[in-house]
């Protein structure tokens, strides 16, 4: 039983997307979807007809039977058209199509009959049908169809036009029939209409959580928030913000002799764990360039303790970067540099965005770093004054450092001072 279900619906999702190919966009690929659906319920919902008006012993009936085959075998002739991708004649063939066999049935029939309220179902449908390409079709076929509702209305008679009027019985089976078919299909383009318009939220909200969550990786979370809100530029300054610089050392001659998915998996697996560490902390990871990591405390959100976790992030660099070593077999090396002092922080780029800090504090962090030792931590004296005692250091003395000249600088060895 499950697998004859399966093989229906197989059957009925093939029969409601032939004609359309997988690359068809989506806002296109739907209202063909509904097209070849409607098609071929107007089929099944048309062809009933024929043996129902058949049934009822009166001339008009029989006229209404020929109206109804006819429209049958233009429906039959539209979804053919769908099929081998004549979209535009098909879809045009369905909604005259549809129009000719209600006012030929509200004609004959009368307007007691109710077939005429098929009009107001349909001028729903032209709207789903017609794809956004052929929005000038759609709103032709729309007026069409709307004159022909008000002609039907003021010019079809009440009864039966050429015959003798239809005993009420039948009369009011057709109409019952006739309202309970429009009703239908209204309610069923409704439907559809309401349910397309949920998925699209629905995918909508995905893609915005995509995004957000994209961004998030670019940038800090307030600067998207900001960013998000507004498209001028974001530049702020900030008094006391703490700079980590750490480089892998050797790591350009060690690549060489390593595969391209060897290095990318060594520096993933060594800058996520950064990412992890940098998040714990509340610091902020700036950017990578190469086999360098940057990061902050004090931007783009205010810290108080930004120096001690600028320095726990130091030493958990040196720590990781030893473990790795040992695990890989591989001569890893680690030199990081620290400064605090002021900076201006802000997003540049159109294309894509980067969250970056400016000034002689960067500077001087990047200097720390380049002139220091590998499996070190250099700091600035501005960094060590203002430090505090909760961390052991040890007096480098005074080095020359490219465009500082002389500077006094400390090495940072552990955590637990007095």
């Amino acid at each position: 039983m499950h697998r004859l279900v399966n093989r229906a619906r197989a059957i009925a999702s093939a029969a409601v997307h032939v004609g359309i190919e997988a690359n068809v966009p989506e806002h296109t690929k739907r209202p063909l979807a509904l097209a070849n659906t409607v098609t071929l319920l107007a089929i099944l919902v048309t062809l009933p007809n024929i043996p129902q008006f058949l049934s009822f012993d009166a001339a008009a009936a029989s006229q209404a039977a020929i109206s109804a085959s006819v429209a049958s075998l233009v429906y039959a002739l539209a979804y053919l058209l769908l099929a081998l991708h004549r979209r535009r004649l098909g879809l045009t063939l369905l909604s005259y199509g549809s129009i000719a066999n209600v006012t030929a049935i509200t004609w004959i029939l009368g307007t007691s009959s109710g077939a005429q309220y098929y009009f107001i179902a349909m001028g729903v449908g032209v709207m789903l049908l017609w794809p956004p390409a052929y929005r000038i079709s759609r709103v032709v076929v729309g007026l069409v169809g709307g004159l022909a509702f008000l002609a039907t209305m003021a010019l079809s008679p009440e009864h039966a036009a050429f015959a003798p009027a239809l005993p009420s019985d039948v009369e009011r089976q057709i109409f019952f029939a006739q309202i309970a078919g429009a009703y239908g299909v209204g309610f069923g383009f409704v439907y559809y209409a309401i349910v397309t318009v949920g998925r699209v939220e629905q995918s909508l909200d995905r893609e915005r959580s995509k995004a957000d969550a994209l961004l998030l990786n670019i940038l800090p979370a307030p600067i998207a928030a900001r960013l998000k809100e507004s498209a001028d530029s974001i530049a702020q300054r900030f008094e006391e913000v703490s700079v980590v610089f750490a480089d892998l050392v050797g790591f350009t001659a060690l690549s060489a002799a390593m595969r391209p998915e060897d290095i990318v998996e060594l520096l993933n697996r060594v800058f996520s764990s950064f990412d992890e560490r940098v998040r714990s902390l509340g610091l902020e990871k700036i950017k990578t360039i190469g086999d360098a990591y940057m990061a902050a405390g004090g931007a783009p959100a205010a810290m108080a303790e930004h120096r001690q976790a600028a320095a726990e992030m130091a030493l958990y660099m040196v720590e990781r970067v030893d473990q790795l070593a040992r695990e890989s077999g591989l001569p890893l090396q680690i030199r990081v540099g620290i400064h605090s002092g002021p900076v201006v922080a802000g997003v540049i780029g159109k294309d894509k965005f980067i969250y970056d800090l400016w000034g002689d504090t960067v500077n001087t962090a990047a200097r720390m770093e380049s002139h220091g030792e590998p499996g070190r931590i250099q700091v600035s004296a501005a960094f060590y004054e203002s430090l505090g005692n909760t961390f052991v250091l040890e007096r480098r003395g005074e080095i020359e450092v490219k465009g500082k000249g002389r500077m006094e600088t400390y090495w940072l060895l552990a955590e637990g001072g007095d």
